[in-house]
């Protein structure tokens, strides 16, 4: 499959959004429906429903995890289908992963040189990535498009939030 390395498949956005660890299977109690097929939109399975499908055969899917309590997908996986490049890494139990979206907690304030996501301002661990999930590099992108398809057909409007008047040189004393 070729793919655009900037581009997404449109089915992420909806997986992204999607609350894995809410429901478990009804089939299998004790495991949660981890695997979403883009193929079919939506479509959740546990990993034992989804290895006895027939029907998933050959559908494009990605299984989540747990990382520190939040959603995660392999490197590998989610490296089939967009570029995930710049999202900072981390490791469980030795499978390299990435987030799904950032991190829930408030953002951090402190102006102390730490590296910080482009889109939304969370702490990195490491300098070189620029990117704390996969929503934030999607949004970030999106973004993007959006101000150069403004600006390719000409409609762009320049508005400057930071003006500031200008001290006169030469200020005039007031009319006595």
């Amino acid at each position: 499959m070729a793919m655009d390395l900037l581009m997404f498949p449109t089915w992420l956005r909806d997986c992204i959004e999607t609350r894995f660890y809410d429901k478990r299977c009804e089939k299998h109690a004790g495991k949660y429906k981890t695997i979403y097929c883009g193929t079919c939109r939506g479509t959740l399975a546990c990993e034992i429903c989804w290895k006895d499908s027939t029907e998933h055969h050959d559908h494009d899917y990605l299984q989540v995890y747990t990382a520190s309590w939040r959603t995660s997908i392999s490197i590998g996986d989610i490296s089939r289908f967009c570029d995930a490049s710049n999202i900072q890494l981390y490791k469980i139990n030795s499978k390299k992963v990435v987030y799904l979206n950032p991190n829930a907690k408030g953002r951090e304030e402190k102006k102390d040189g730490t590296p910080k996501c482009l889109n939304c301002q969370r702490k990195l661990i490491e300098s070189h990535y620029r990117f704390c999930s996969i929503a934030c590099k999607i949004t970030n992108i999106e973004l993007a498009r959006r101000d150069a398809e403004v600006i390719n057909h000409g409609n762009a409007e320049v508005i400057n939030y930071r003006i500031r008047r200008r001290k006169a040189e030469f200020p005039r004393k007031a009319a006595v």
